[in-house]
């Protein structure tokens, strides 16, 4: 069985939002993710989370796309 790309939308990019978008886009889904706050959108595009996960910025600079 082939498996099935999805396009998944994230709300909210602190701890929950912000593992769960990187783990599905590390597993080949696309993922539009979004958050009110300018300021931690900025912080990913420059790889700052405003949490701390082990290994969470290892992925995000792999995957992530402007």
């Amino acid at each position: 069985m082939t498996p099935t790309k999805l396009k998944i939308g994230v709300a909210g990019l602190w701890h929950l939002g912000a593992v769960y978008s990187v783990c599905f886009v590390e597993i080949g889904h696309e993922v539009i993710a979004y958050d009110p706050d300018i300021e931690i959108v900025k912080g990913y595009q420059n790889l700052i989370t405003p949490v701390y996960e082990p290994g969470l910025l290892d992925l995000p600079q792999k995957n992530l796309l402007n």
